[in-house]
């Protein structure tokens, strides 16, 4: 599979935030996964500038509240 297609799948898919959780759940260890409220996942904006002024950008970025 290209690239492209690959990240394109993967955008589409854990950009649907129902979607992410479920993933998270099958392939997490459910010891971490129970600790995780992974109702409450939310998608960030994923784009920094370090301290040396360089620009940095994720993919995809989450934030989850952990126990």
């Amino acid at each position: 599979m290209p690239h492209d297609s690959h990240d394109s799948l993967v955008k589409a898919t854990f950009t649907r935030i129902d979607f992410a959780a479920d993933e998270f759940r099958a392939v997490l260890p459910s010891a971490l996964a129970r600790r995780l409220d992974l109702d409450e996942l939310a998608l960030c904006p994923g784009s920094f500038v370090s301290d040396e002024l360089r620009q940095q950008h994720t993919d995809l970025l989450f934030r989850v509240p952990h126990y």
